[in-house]
């Protein structure tokens, strides 16, 4: 595989730089060519020869990479469906909210716990659950009888505990309910 295309064009400049360095030849001994037609074709082969060892080598490590790359991003994407699947497997409620309070996901526990909406486009905002805004409000702001449970009238269950926290500590960006 790759040794037999290593050698393959290695063989290729090598025969490329002789027939350059021939043809010099041929022309200092037989056409009478000066010193300077002989020393020419001699460092326009070695070019050639470094040339096409220079690109085949440059070629390899972009392909390496480039495998590489591929391997990493099959890894990523095994990791996201596996992430995802423990997600709608957990029984606990996550519901995540970007900076603006909007819904960016919802997994399966959330849905039946807070008895949401069976499309995430339907619910795009944390005012639509007002008795949940006003849970993350008073949590925002820091009050002292912030409860974390949350009563839902006409529920499965007649109360549920609710935590917030930031999606990545230091990170303000996304909340994690």
């Amino acid at each position: 595989g790759m040794m037999l295309r290593e050698r393959t064009v290695i063989f290729l400049a090598a025969i490329n730089t002789v027939v350059i360095i021939s043809e010099g030849l041929y022309r200092y001994f037989f056409l009478n060519a000066d010193d300077r037609s002989l020393f020419s074709s001699a460092l326009l082969g070695t070019l050639s020869f470094i040339t096409a060892i220079s690109f085949y080598y440059f070629s390899e490590k972009l392909r390496k990479s480039d495998a590489a790359a591929l391997t990493q991003a099959e890894h990523i994407a095994h990791l996201q469906r596996t992430a995802q699947l423990i997600l709608e497997r957990m029984r606990t409620g996550i519901m995540v909210l970007n900076n603006q309070q909007d819904i960016e996901l919802y997994n399966k526990a959330a849905k039946r716990l807070l008895d949401l909406p069976d499309q995430q486009n339907d619910l795009q905002h944390l005012s639509q659950l007002p008795e949940l805004y006003e849970k993350w409000r008073s949590w925002q702001d820091g009050l002292a009888d912030h409860t974390p449970l949350l009563s839902l009238p006409e529920h499965i269950t007649s109360e549920i505990k609710v935590n917030f926290a930031q999606l990545e500590p230091g990170n303000s960006e996304d909340l994690l309910i």
